[in-house]
């Protein structure tokens, strides 16, 4: 038993993919909620097929190209060695080698290659508690992407590069910006107002009396007096 593991059990080919869900006969996808019977049908019954049921699923995009590149390749197999068979006669090599060549050339007429995503017969399902891998490499990877979500010292922490408590405000005196911009935090001016009740906010834009912006900037600072004031 000192084969490996393909060989012992026969396997040929492992792809993975994602399923979308499941479709009827004219090629719509069904809700789970309604297939499972969750939720009452909307209008007729749907049309699908109980004895062999058809799944929609994601591919790899990047292994599916590398495959049919691969099938290409092994369909112009006989045509590359014929033409060597041709250079071979042209150059004057011996009939050994030419045999040979022609031989490999009859194999290849032979053998046909077959496409790997028509010969599926085994579909596993992973268990989606430990099947979430994808959802958290692509959240890590839209959060390192987008940079208007999380601010820099906030994404570092996110990752688990620095300490917790060198996040906080007296830790980063070097950094401090008098002026923030707070995109779409503040949905409206009392929205402002109730978010800080600690602060006596002014503003002083007279364009705060307009329609509220999807975004605002303040001005933040600690005068001599007691109460604490953010300017907007």
């Amino acid at each position: 038993m000192n084969e490996p593991f393909a060989s012992q059990v026969g396997l040929h080919y492992v792809r993975g993919c994602e399923i979308e869900g499941q479709v009827d006969k004219e090629g719509k996808l069904v809700p789970d909620e309604e297939r499972l019977g969750f939720l009452p049908l909307k209008g007729e019954k749907p049309n699908l097929v109980d004895t062999l049921p058809t799944w929609r699923v994601r591919l790899d995009p990047v292994q599916y190209q590398t495959d049919l590149d691969h099938l290409k390749t092994e369909q112009m197999r006989a045509e590359v060695l014929r033409s060597k068979v041709i250079r071979a006669k042209r150059e004057g090599r011996t009939t050994e080698e030419i045999q040979a060549l022609q031989a490999q050339v009859d194999e290849a007429e032979q053998v046909s290659p077959e496409d790997l995503y028509d010969t599926f017969n085994v579909l596993i399902r992973r268990k989606p508690k430990e099947n979430n891998f994808k959802a958290v490499l692509e959240t890590i990877r839209d959060l390192m992407n987008i940079r208007s979500v999380v601010p820099e010292w906030l994404l570092d922490l996110l990752m688990g590069y620095l300490d917790p408590a060198a996040a906080h405000y007296t830790h980063r005196s070097d950094v401090y910006e008098p002026r923030q911009n707070w995109l779409d935090t503040f949905l409206s001016p009392e929205h402002l107002k109730h978010s800080l009740s600690q602060y006596n906010v002014q503003f002083t834009d007279k364009r705060q009396s307009r329609k509220w912006k999807s975004s605002c900037q303040t001005e933040m600072f600690t005068p001599d007096d007691k109460i604490k004031q953010c300017r907007l």
